[in-house]
């Protein structure tokens, strides 16, 4: 049996159990729900006690203000940073939701792998939408992993040495969550508690995660929000756990899946 302790004061709780203690932080909960229990291989959420101003994990993020490093809390080390100052996006906060934003420029970048088969759940807002933009792009040298909206401005895409096409782009200023399911020929996409496009985005290696531009992190920039990214590879998550990956996010923006 394990018990709870309360909050200490740099925002984790313990869990106590079979001689060991578990820190977990408070903002991956939601309604009971902790994405760390999925064994993701990298998680990220836009909340104060992750953020700081700095590239190097330095400097406390208290207001509305440019962040420099996003803590990866998988434990797999995977920190999103950006080093100059003018390219960081900004946390921002209202009504108890937590989302980082970005403007004209702003990128953040890690470099880390994931072999397919993995999966990525993460949720958004897009506040313009325009052709040719990138909420997640891959490595700079062939931007595998990359999830996009196509040239003609209509469609959501992924790409890893080709194209999977023929979902529906997001409206603007309208909240969504994407289950991306990257394994070669049965790679799929969706929206919210939508139904999955299929086909296949190439079977290429994502060796980087570039978020708000393209791997190269100097074009393709979109003007979104983000309210939190979810990877996982090595397996495929049942459906029962993405529905739970949904529901969580989908919280996490005020809303209902």
């Amino acid at each position: 049996m394990r018990r709870v302790t309360p909050f200490d004061a740099r925002g984790y709780y313990y869990y106590y159990g079979s001689g060991a203690t578990d820190p977990m932080r408070r903002g991956s909960l939601v309604g009971g729900f902790n994405p760390l229990s999925l064994s993701p291989s990298g998680f990220w959420l836009p909340e104060p006690q992750y953020l700081f101003e700095e590239e190097d994990g330095t400097g406390t993020i208290t207001a509305t203000e440019a962040v420099g490093y996003v803590t990866d809390q998988s434990g797999n080390g995977s920190h999103l940073v950006q080093a100059t100052a003018g390219a960081r996006p900004t946390y921002q906060t209202s009504g108890g939701l937590h989302w980082l934003q970005s403007a004209t420029n702003d990128f953040m970048a890690v470099a880390r792998t994931r072999a397919q088969p993995w999966e990525r759940v993460s949720a958004w807002r897009i506040l313009t939408l325009a052709a040719a933009t990138v909420f997640a792009g891959g490595n700079a040298a062939n931007n595998f992993g990359a999830l996009y909206i196509d040239a003609g401005g209509t469609e959501i895409r992924m790409f890893a040495a080709a194209e999977l096409t023929g979902h529906a782009a997001p409206a603007q200023d309208v909240d969504f969550v994407v289950t991306e399911r990257w394994n070669g020929a049965s790679s799929r996409i969706a929206v919210d508690n939508g139904s999955y496009v299929t086909g296949d985005p190439g079977a290429g290696t994502s060796g980087a995660l570039t978020l708000f531009s393209n791997g190269d992190g100097a074009t393709q920039f979109i003007i979104a929000r983000c309210y939190g990214i979810f990877e996982r590879d090595g397996a495929t998550l049942t459906d029962a756990q993405i529905g739970q990956l949904r529901s969580y996010f989908a919280a996490r923006q005020g809303r209902v899946l």
